[in-house]
């Protein structure tokens, strides 16, 4: 028999040892890495439609969450770009996570690091580490410049989906951009209903494993007489 002394000593390993698993499979879910939603292949606005907004302006496209419980972690979200941008106008792009408020951006949840150059067109924006997305919920990209206005976020008339992505994902059928302004704190946001952003997020899902709930972890330390240990509950 186990005395109580050493189960209250083996315990909290018990603890930390059922968390770290939780922590494993929620970086394992990390390190898969795929595409949850995308519209980055679908046709090129083209036109005044497509001209009439620049890095002089800011820009925000809705996305909606599935339904796996545990929700999802957020890997990089690449959007398509286009026109003349410089390498020093990359470095100084800015590229956000925000809540949703109603149909618009309401609060900055985390910034994306920008690349050091384009992939045929595409900027890929990579998140922090473990930065998690509950499920069936609405976010936005924000996207806006803080070195020089030449090129603009690449735009779809098409609300089409790529095949691939995520079951339940989605991508808003318009879009946001605030004008003339290269900030998004304070922003007045303009819904257009034509344009959307070409944007691809990735991640992947959370097991439902690594949701668990430790709070309910109790251990007995009671002991009998000859002071040998005699119960446990996890």
């Amino acid at each position: 028999m186990m005395r109580a002394s050493s189960l209250r000593r083996l315990f909290p390993l018990l603890a930390l040892a059922l968390l770290l698993g939780a922590l494993s499979l929620f970086d394992a879910a990390q390190a898969q890495s795929s595409v949850l939603v995308s519209n980055i292949g679908q046709a090129d606005l083209t036109g005044t439609n497509a001209t009439s907004i620049s890095f002089s302006d800011t820009h925000a496209q809705r996305f909606t969450t599935g339904s796996n419980p545990a929700g999802y972690v957020l890997g990089s979200i690449e959007m398509h770009l286009s026109g003349t941008i410089s390498a020093q106008q990359i470095a100084g792009l800015r590229a956000e996570l925000w809540s949703n408020s109603v149909t618009s951006p309401d609060a900055k949840i985390v910034s994306l690091t920008a690349p050091s150059s384009l992939t045929n067109g595409i900027a890929t924006f990579t998140a922090p580490s473990n930065t998690a997305l509950s499920a069936s919920t609405h976010y936005f990209v924000v996207l806006y410049s803080t070195a020089g206005t030449s090129g603009r976020p690449s735009t779809t008339s098409s609300s089409g989906l790529d095949a691939g992505g995520a079951s339940g994902w989605t991508i808003g059928g318009w879009s946001r951009y605030a004008s003339g302004v290269q900030d998004p704190a304070g922003a007045t946001w303009t819904r257009d209903n034509v344009r959307k952003y070409r944007i691809r997020v990735n991640g992947s899902a959370v097991p439902a494993s690594a949701d668990a709930d430790l709070s309910g972890l109790t251990a007995s330390t009671s002991a009998s007489a000859s002071g040998t240990f005699s119960a446990l509950t996890l």
